[in-house]
């Protein structure tokens, strides 16, 4: 079940794009179907899957989903305007994650 994006856990996020918060915390934020799938692959530890709840997944992104969702310690849920926020670029794909740097 997906929990509701807050402001605060957006602002949280957004500090992955410092070099100095992922040596830190030891993990960073990744962006996209197709990464996410590698993390999976490369059985990498999910921490958070943020998706845009607004959006219609296609098969194989449903299927990606389904997979990480099982793997993701906690799942989030925002919107559009939102994962433009954490992954900081001018669209997205609809899916970012929050994944440990080695595996778990």
């Amino acid at each position: 079940m997906a929990i509701a994006l807050s402001k605060a856990r957006v602002n949280y996020l957004r500090k992955f794009h410092h070099k100095k918060t992922r040596e830190i915390e030891g993990r960073y934020l990744l962006e996209g179907w197709h990464l996410l799938e590698e993390a999976l692959k490369a059985g990498v530890g999910i921490r958070a899957l943020i998706f845009d709840g607004e959006r219609e997944f296609k098969e194989e992104e449903k299927r990606v989903f389904e997979w990480a969702s099982q793997s993701a310690a906690e799942v989030l849920e925002g919107s559009a305007k939102q994962l433009v926020q954490i992954v900081n670029t001018r669209s997205s794909q609809g899916v970012a994650a929050l994944v440990d740097r080695s595996r778990s």
